[in-house]
């Protein structure tokens, strides 16, 4: 009976740890796949990309939030889709002149 519990202890104990690994490891995983898709699909350079984020959201999951260095007051959020295939879902809004505001790196 001892056994038993401390299996379901151990399991009880573990889950968290083993969810938040999963989480973290599809977070770096999608940084890096995101990152490839900008330099060796879309040609940016290096110093072109201020920073790449990977954040869990509502509406995506697991989503990549990119800065680039020409616009660093505009989040570009890119994901995956069901293809594996890196896909920009949209841009904020600056917080100025946000109804005539053009983003530079809107993808169509």
């Amino acid at each position: 009976m001892k056994k038993i519990f401390s299996v379901v202890g151990m399991i009880i104990i573990l889950s968290p740890l083993i969810c938040l690994g999963y989480v973290e490891y599809r977070l770096h995983r999608l940084e890096k796949v995101t990152y490839t898709y900008l330099y060796d699909v879309k040609n940016y350079a290096e110093k072109e990309v201020l920073s790449v984020k990977g954040n869990m959201k509502k509406l995506s999951l697991f989503t990549v939030e990119v800065i680039f260095s020409d616009e660093p007051a505009i989040m570009y959020d890119y994901k995956m889709n069901g293809r594996g295939e890196i896909i920009q879902i949209g841009a904020s809004d600056p917080k100025d002149g946000w109804k005539t505001y053009k983003p530079l790196h809107l993808e169509e």
